[in-house]
């Protein structure tokens, strides 16, 4: 009886190994901006759908290649980005992208805020270093902000502030983490609500500060075309937006 009993559950335990390992990986691409909340949300999708993920988030050129192979979404770190992805990568179904969730500029600040920076005119016309991200979706962030000024001298007086210009929003958190002396960065709100990065949120003021979207599509590569168009129904949910919503994200601000 026991041998019987212990068959049973060793053939329970090679029947689900099996299960587990034949399944179909169900693949996401995109870029580091959102990578955080679309990672939880993906796992809570393949928790409540018996699915495996695999979520990519960095810059393009790591994973371009991959994903001409093997993918089903593609997401963005703004329309811009998207609209890259659809003209470059020959890869998405455009008829499918759907714009998701936005967020704000900010600056991100030393913990306490010690040079007590207030907004972006500080960053203009006091002496402070500060660092930007020219790339994904920061590209001309700076110049989108600052510009509403209307200003040309403002607009050369914050270059000259620049102590950095990243490529990657990964290239600046680490340069921030090994220079004390930059007193500013530059980005959105959503970086400075990640782990790891000690930093406090500036919010920029009201008449300056600029919002972009992320927003996904399904490949036209997929052969998981009915999963892929239910994960960007389920970004559309409560559950998918109060994740995001603790990382900053927004559908509509209020």
């Amino acid at each position: 009886m026991k041998f019987l009993t212990f068959s049973f559950v060793l053939l329970a335990g090679i029947s689900s190994f099996a299960e587990e390992n034949t399944k179909q990986t169900f693949r996401i691409f995109g870029t580091e901006g959102p990578y955080s909340p679309m990672k939880e949300a993906a796992d809570a999708f393949a928790a409540s759908n018996n699915l495996k993920i695999e979520i990519t988030g960095k810059a393009v050129e790591s994973w371009k290649a991959a994903a001409a192979k093997d993918s089903d979404i593609i997401y963005s770190s703004s329309e811009n980005v998207m609209d890259t992805y659809n003209d470059t990568l020959s890869l998405l179904d455009a008829g499918t992208i759907t714009t998701v969730f936005m967020r704000p500029a900010a600056i991100l600040v030393r913990p306490g805020n010690p040079k007590k920076i207030k907004g972006v005119k500080d960053l203009i016309h006091r002496d402070l270093k500060v660092i930007i991200v020219n790339g994904q979706g920061q590209v001309a962030l700076w110049e989108d902000v600052v510009g509403r000024l209307k200003d040309i001298e403002a607009m050369q007086e914050f270059r000259k502030h620049i102590a950095f210009t990243a490529r990657t929003t990964s290239e600046a958190i680490q340069y921030w983490k090994n220079h004390d002396e930059v007193e500013a960065f530059l980005t959105f709100n959503t970086w400075g609500k990640e782990e790891g990065l000690s930093a406090d949120i500036v919010n920029i003021e009201k008449d300056l500060v600029i919002y972009r979207s992320m927003g996904v599509a399904v490949t036209s590569i997929t052969n998981q075309r009915e999963t892929a168009l239910k994960f960007i129904d389920y970004l559309k949910t409560a559950e998918a937006e109060k994740i995001f919503k603790a990382k900053g994200w927004f559908k509509k601000e209020k």
